[in-house]
């Protein structure tokens, strides 16, 4: 027995305190590498959000750009539309108002058939 065991009353009880003494710091070692790697992990899932967002925020401007080139394409198809309608009802109220203008004249002049 030694000194020590004689002291406490009990064989290897000294040993037995070192041994719980290494397995407790074993297991800070264990909890500061998962907190190590847990913090890890969340930088890692930090870079991917950011990338993430930013891809999508890219992805978003390219979208709304496309669907404006697109509005602006139907816009343009529109006017042409419009402006080539507009043409066509002007030549048609000069054509009947040619028509008219005849007509009436000719009735004022007696020219009936």
């Amino acid at each position: 027995m030694t000194a020590q065991d004689a002291h406490t009353g009990h064989p290897g009880t000294l040993e037995e305190v070192r041994r719980l003494e290494q397995a407790l710091e074993g297991r800070t070692d264990g909890t500061e590498l998962a907190a190590a790697r847990i913090a890890a992990a969340r930088r890692e899932t930090d870079d991917i959000l950011t990338a993430a967002r930013a891809a999508g925020f890219d992805e978003g401007r390219l979208r709304v750009a496309a669907l404006l080139a697109d509005a602006n394409a139907q816009a343009v198809d529109i006017r042409a539309t419009g402006t080539a309608h507009r043409q066509e009802l002007k030549a048609l109220v000069c054509s009947q108002r040619s028509a008219l203008v005849a007509a009436m004249t000719a009735t004022v002049l007696g020219e009936t058939e």
